[in-house]
């Protein structure tokens, strides 16, 4: 922040910083305060990502307006600190809808093909950097319980995995002897492709706010099984937009991908979910949202 950048910012006559998740905080507070403009913060935190949760919240509090991208984590903070209600919004997350037009146009089995995804296996994709809160050991500490499944699977881990978390559970990965039904690949550009391939996309978190992957895999039919945490309930309807499982419990996890095996209608409940992404989330709602958001901050 030394003088010559601040008076280069200045001569762009800002009116207004979004920071774009709370980790854009510190910028976006001096930056306000030097412009003497209005500051909104998109929250894209679930409180459980904090320990001291009521700290966090202080944080949120000195944005002018707030828009949380999941209303049930909205509630949550709200519980924390009740004033930031008076000044916040939902809009919740969309996609780039474009990338995944380029996806789900192409042949489902070319991709598979190309991704080596094996048509006898029941392909499950994990998708993120191996961390305690994505809670990846739950899949690992348990592949006897897949195993048994009556269908061979294969989980496949998508993100970055040279992690403490992920030597943990690597670790625990070779003395396993089911270790052949995993593959770890780190983090993948053409991560839509595995989506799009993949029989099923498991969530494992214990926290996450609405998370993006769960909007992809509905957009590209692919059925979703995933933990009841924060604001995930919003995107999966049990049995309609995919499947639910009680948070961080292996038996509930294992009982719905059997459901998801046994379905017969699986095409209905990826069509109501595509259907339900396009008729909630889409980039159109997403533009009309932030346009209205826009009118509300020039009043502030």
């Amino acid at each position: 922040f030394d003088s010559y950048r601040i008076n280069k910012i200045k001569s762009h006559n800002i009116k207004l910083i979004i920071a774009n998740s709370l980790s854009a905080e510190y910028y976006a507070k001096r930056l306000a305060k030097h412009l003497n403009c209005i500051s909104c913060l998109i929250v894209r935190e679930s409180t459980e990502f904090y320990s001291n949760s009521k700290k966090a919240a202080d944080r949120i509090n000195n944005f002018n307006y707030i828009v949380f991208v999941s209303s049930n984590v909205m509630e949550k903070w709200f519980s924390i600190l009740p004033e930031l209600r008076k000044k916040s919004t939902y809009i919740p997350n969309t996609i780039q809808e474009s990338s995944i037009s380029n996806v789900i146009n192409q042949s489902k089995d070319t991709i598979k093909q190309k991704l080596d995804f094996k048509s006898t296996e029941f392909n499950i994709v994990v998708v993120g950097k191996l961390m305690k809160r994505k809670n990846q050991g739950l899949v690992i500490k348990n592949l006897n319980k897949f195993n048994d499944l009556g269908k061979k699977v294969h989980i496949h881990f998508i993100g970055r995995h040279f992690t403490s978390y992920g030597r943990e559970i690597k670790k625990s990965l070779s003395k396993s002897c089911h270790k052949n039904m995993i593959s770890f690949y780190g983090f993948k550009n053409n991560i839509l492709d595995y989506i799009y391939s993949a029989d099923c996309l498991l969530l494992t978190a214990t926290a996450e706010a609405s998370p993006r992957v769960i909007y992809e895999s509905m957009a590209l039919k692919t059925p979703v099984v995933a933990s009841d945490i924060d604001g995930v309930p919003e995107l999966i309807i049990d049995n309609e937009t995919g499947f639910l499982y009680k948070s961080n419990c292996i038996d509930s996890l294992i009982f719905k991908i059997k459901e998801l095996l046994g379905k017969t209608d699986i095409n209905r409940i990826t069509d109501n979910a595509y259907k339900y992404y396009h008729d909630n989330f889409s980039n159109q709602i997403h533009m009309e949202n932030y346009k209205q958001l826009i009118k509300l901050l020039k009043t502030l």
